[in-house]
């Protein structure tokens, strides 16, 4: 099992069954396969030490965005990127890979995504106040060099929630 890393909006989609695609760009990482189990990192905290803790962690995807600065009384957030895969909660199943230009994206695979529009000056169909794929993308990749108008080759995943693998002997405990 490999881990993904999404930002706590993205979590929040895939929660709610509105997003089962992702791209990530083909010159940074090797590709997933189809039918591999990925763990999702995410914005967590953790709650250890606590006895009356049924859960041991906290996910910042379960709070509204406005008002939850901190991780309600357990401290501050910790990034997704030092989420240990004990604390992950969330497995996808690869079920295809394919690559194409980034700008080839569909508006179908703009829902799949997340969004509900393509482009930053497009006016969504559904809400406006829901981000752009475009504005999404730039918003993750730009800084990276891989910005909308750069085009990059990407790897296009989909994927389905499914239920916590059990491990196997020998696993890797952490990812």
């Amino acid at each position: 099992m490999k881990p993904i890393l999404f930002s706590t909006a993205m979590v929040r989609k895939i929660l709610k069954g509105e997003k089962t695609q992702t791209r990530r760009v083909i010159e940074v990482r090797k590709p997933y396969k189809v039918g591999e189990i990925l763990w999702v990192r995410e914005t967590w905290a953790n709650k250890s030490g606590f006895s009356n803790a049924v859960h041991p962690y906290l996910y910042k995807a379960d709070y509204p965005e406005s008002g939850i600065g901190n991780a309600k009384g357990f401290g501050k957030w910790k990034p997704s990127i030092h989420m240990p895969k004990a604390a992950a909660r969330l497995f996808l199943e690869v079920l295809s890979v394919n690559k194409e230009q980034l700008q080839d994206i569909t508006h179908e695979d703009a829902e799949k995504e997340g969004c509900y529009c393509i482009y930053e000056n497009a006016i969504p169909y559904q809400h406006l106040k829901n981000q752009s794929f475009q504005s999404l993308w730039d918003s993750i990749y730009a800084k990276r060099g891989y910005s909308w108008n750069s085009n990059p080759r990407v790897y296009k995943y989909t994927f389905q929630v499914v239920d916590k693998p059990q491990e196997s002997e020998g696993e890797v405990k952490d990812g």
